[in-house]
């Protein structure tokens, strides 16, 4: 890793997590520690981190505060924390933190960025690091955004900023999105690629733009774990062939890289081993660990070496993704796994379904449009997937002419949503009303597989119905045979005639259940074939490209208007509770309701 450099620029990035770092001393040291040692070996007068603390309430109201902390007596005495001309106060701290001792300074967040405005126009070199999300805060705070375009403007090369923020993806993106916006010069590299359509993904682009001003740390690289193994074998720590230590960095590297062997040792790794130092460095504390990493060495008869080095020349960089856990990135994941499942246990041929699924995972992989809220489509496409799970016995049951999925539907909104909206040659008005189609045609959709639920809830109902008439129907004949003749009058004939009119009574009520069913499927499988062809005309007039030109413009609202009218139309002729024979007709069922969410499901 390179260190940063105020040279380079004012503003740097980088993308990292709390773990353990390694020097080529094998010293090893924590983030803050580490990033401390990058800068420091630029030789800057001060070094400092800055935190913005939680909002003070007086009875004057609130206050926000700002903390920096030194790693240095030399940074410590270089920020100006007497009064003076400056006026407010801050308060002093040191502390012991760990095995290293940290200053600390404190006050409010006007008094602290006065001072740091004071420092960034001097000539000495100062390097203040800061979380991402503290620098649009920073940017409303008096004439701070001034002090820095007047630092870019004159090109000085002895101030640096360096912005930290983790390698998740959806705590950066819209930080990053924001800052272009709010301050398009001084952010202007992430306003260019914002605005471009270069087939990369964001932090891709990213790191062309800025170079090494830009770095993301974590990346399990292959001298991180040389190192790491090597302070054990130096320590004693390490529980293997010690003639071979760099066999083992080789094991641990491909495991950090390679799906195969990260199965095979997954049970005896500590959770995150894969992806963090610590937590592999935590799993070599286990004796069953070391019993495996024996083995597999052993048996690899030295192709650990020849594999890791074949995955480092493959491997590049690995820049932050949607990790969190219901991100919209996790809700496609889980989307595509549940399409491959069916395809593989139940013959189901989602191909284009699949497709959308991972057009739309790259989509959200280089995310261009600052207004994107994929925060709103995440529990939706995660409802693509009950929907599958719902529906996927329904979908094979029946013949191809019948078979339909809403999630198919689902996938042309969503894909829609994040990529479409806002196309160049639509107009708001023809956005409104697609949308509206989209919707509707959803709600059409996932209103069609009830109705074939309840069709083929209804057939279950009728064969057992049918079933219990021909019992009725055999139990009638078997008691009429055996009642006595010529004993009309006996209490035994009397209770055999009452036991027969229940018979009768069971089999006149068993036929009108069967007819009253009879008829509701009737009724539902002509709403069943008329709304599969609406939903065929849907996603035709939905998908089917169009020119730019006024005529075509107006033309595709047109069919829009029409086909949400035919539509809406349609939901309401397919409302199977209209379709009673009579009106005791809603005892045959009760309509299981369908949870609607925002965009239609």
């Amino acid at each position: 890793m390179s260190g940063f450099d105020a040279k380079e620029g004012l503003i740097h990035f980088l993308f990292a997590e709390p773990d353990d770092y390694y020097l080529e001393s094998l010293l090893k040291l924590d983030l803050m520690q580490f990033l401390y040692y990058s800068i420091k070996s630029q030789e800057y007068d001060g070094i400092y981190f800055l935190k913005q603390e939680n909002t003070v309430k007086t009875f004057l109201g609130s206050k926000e505060e700002i903390s920096v902390y030194c790693l240095d007596q030399k940074s410590v005495d270089e920020f100006p924390a007497e009064t003076g001309y400056l006026g407010g106060q801050v308060a002093r701290s040191d502390t012991a933190q760990g095995k290293y001792r940290m200053y600390g300074i404190r006050g409010r967040k006007e008094i602290m960025t006065s001072r740091i405005q004071m420092m960034i126009k001097k000539d000495q070199n100062y390097a203040f690091v800061m979380p991402l999300n503290m620098m649009k805060n920073l940017l409303h705070t008096g004439t701070f955004r001034d002090t820095l375009l007047n630092e870019v403007n004159e090109n000085k090369d002895n101030m640096m900023i360096v912005l930290t923020a983790s390698k998740a993806a959806e705590n950066s993106f819209g930080e990053l999105c924001s800052l272009a916006q709010e301050e398009p010069f001084l952010f202007k590299e992430i306003a260019d690629i914002l605005k471009s359509k270069e087939k990369l993904s964001f932090y891709q682009n990213m790191k062309l733009k800025y170079g090494d001003r830009m770095q993301v740390w974590n990346q399990m690289d292959l001298e991180s774990i040389l190192s790491m193994v090597h302070r054990m074998v130096l320590s004693g720590e390490f529980q293997g062939d010690e003639s071979r230590w760099k066999e083992y960095a080789d094991l641990l590297y491909i495991y950090a890289s390679d799906p195969a062997v990260r199965a095979e040792l997954r049970p005896f790794m500590e959770k995150g081993a894969s992806r963090y130092l610590r937590a592999m460095r935590k799993s070599l504390d286990s004796g069953r660990t070391w019993d495996k990493l024996n083995q597999m060495v052993v048996e690899s008869d030295g192709s650990w070496k020849e594999k890791a080095l074949r995955i480092r020349k493959i491997r590049g960089l690995r820049y932050p993704v949607f990790m969190k856990e219901n991100s919209t990135i996790n809700a496609m994941n889980g989307l595509r796994k549940e399409l491959e499942k069916q395809s593989a246990e139940y013959g189901i041929r989602w191909d284009e379904n699949y497709k959308k699924v991972q057009r739309i995972m790259n989509h959200v992989r280089t995310p261009w449009n600052v207004s994107n809220d994929y925060e709103d489509i995440e529990n939706y496409a995660a409802q693509c997937v009950i929907q599958i799970e719902k529906y996927a016995d329904l979908y094979l049951l029946h013949t191809p002419e019948l078979r339909y999925s809403p999630v198919t539907m689902i996938l042309n909104d969503i894909w829609y949503k994040i990529a479409y909206s806002g196309t160049p040659g639509e107009t708001e008005e023809i956005q409104k009303e697609k949308q509206k189609t989209f919707d509707a045609t959803i709600r059409m959709s996932v209103n069609f597989m009830e109705c074939l639920n309840n069709y083929d809830r209804q057939k279950q109902e009728m064969d057992t119905l049918i079933e219990e008439l021909k019992q009725n129907l055999e139990q009638k004949e078997n008691f009429k045979s055996s009642m006595y003749e010529g004993m009309e009058n006996s209490p035994l004939v009397s209770d055999q005639k009452h036991k027969l009119k229940e018979f009768d009574t069971n089999i006149a009520h068993a036929e009108e259940w069967i007819r009253r069913y009879q008829k509701s499927n009737e009724a539902l499988l002509y709403n069943i074939q008329k709304l599969k062809d609406m939903l065929d005309a849907a996603n035709l007039g939905l998908t089917q490209l169009t020119g730019s030109g006024t005529t075509d413009m107006k033309e595709l609202l047109g069919r829009l208007n029409s086909l949400n009218d035919l539509v809406q139309k349609q939901m309401a002729e397919s409302n199977i509770t209209g379709q009673e024979p009579d009106n005791k007709m809603d005892e045959l069922f009760a309509i299981r309701k369908v949870e609607v969410h925002k965009y239609g499901i």
